[in-house]
């Protein structure tokens, strides 16, 4: 056993399949807490109440890890090839954190920032940034529960319509309801929904070229 552990944050994929990549992550903590370190894997721990397939929940679990990231001495990656979620995983231990990452194949990147980790912190600059991180995790939470009532107000207009909108949607309407589809797969409703979202861009195209 180390004499003294490192506190490794693990970058592993989660998405596709989740279930999946969440057992696989569990064993990649078995293996590091064997050797004697100490594992963080947030996605195995907030998976337990955000659903990841929810852009915004999924957003918030990002913000959540990165927070739990400066709790720890090094980051590991459990996969050659980065996804865009591994990829800010790193970059955010190196250039925010500041603390190295050490690849699958054993090569280790050096931070290119002075460490912000809570251990190197006095108590007033860590109340100072814990304060910061939970104000942006409220103004999160705010933002995303705006936009889903927004998102209900939609369906619920949807459905009493008929499968139709009696109205242009806002471009802030669109994209949200672009997210949601992409989000949520292939849903008999939402193909439908997506199909008529198409549909009212090229009547929006039609308009403006006229």
């Amino acid at each position: 056993m180390a004499d003294k552990p490192e506190v490794v944050f693990v970058i592993s994929p989660l998405q596709g399949d989740i279930e999946g990549n969440i057992e696989k992550a569990s064993e990649y903590c078995r293996r590091i807490a064997i050797d004697g370190d100490i594992p963080i894997a947030p996605h195995v721990y907030t998976t337990r109440f955000l659903d990841d397939t929810n852009p915004f929940e999924r957003e918030l679990g990002i913000k959540i890890g990165h927070f739990m990231m400066r709790l720890c001495t090094q980051a590991r990656t459990f996969e050659h090839a980065l996804t865009p979620g591994m990829s800010g995983d790193v970059l955010e231990a190196r250039d925010v954190v500041g603390i190295p990452v050490v690849t699958l194949s054993g090569e280790k990147m050096e931070p290119t920032c002075e460490p912000t980790q809570f251990g190197n912190q006095s108590r007033a600059e860590l109340e100072q940034t814990a304060a910061n991180l939970m104000t942006e995790l409220a103004t999160h939470i705010k933002t995303s529960t705006t936009k889903l009532t927004m998102l209900g107000k939609l369906t619920r207009e949807l459905a009493e319509n008929g499968g139709v909108w009696d109205r242009t949607l806002t471009e802030v309407e669109l994209d949200l309801l672009h997210d949601y589809v992409k989000s949520r797969g292939d849903s008999s409703l939402l193909n439908w929904g997506a199909h008529l979202i198409q549909e009212q861009e090229k009547n929006q195209g039609g308009k403006d070229e006229s």
